[in-house]
């Protein structure tokens, strides 16, 4: 991320997002996972004027532990 400069400022700023489905479904898959991603992609580009330096798309974001 590169750094913003004004007359009397300099700043950088960053946004940790996370989305999940409700009670988890795993509908996050195939091609389901890539129009989401594009998506953001275009949604992030064309409202916000801002550039998405990594994305991850995941049908389960805890991974379930054996117990």
């Amino acid at each position: 991320m590169e750094l913003k400069r004004n007359r009397n400022s300099v700043y950088q700023i960053g946004y940790h997002m996370v989305w999940c489905t409700k009670y988890r479904k795993p509908i996050l898959n195939g091609e389901v996972a890539s129009d989401v991603r594009e998506l953001l992609y275009k949604i992030t580009y064309l409202v916000f004027w801002a550039s998405i330096y990594f994305l991850t798309v995941s049908s389960d974001i805890w991974p379930t532990v054996p117990t």
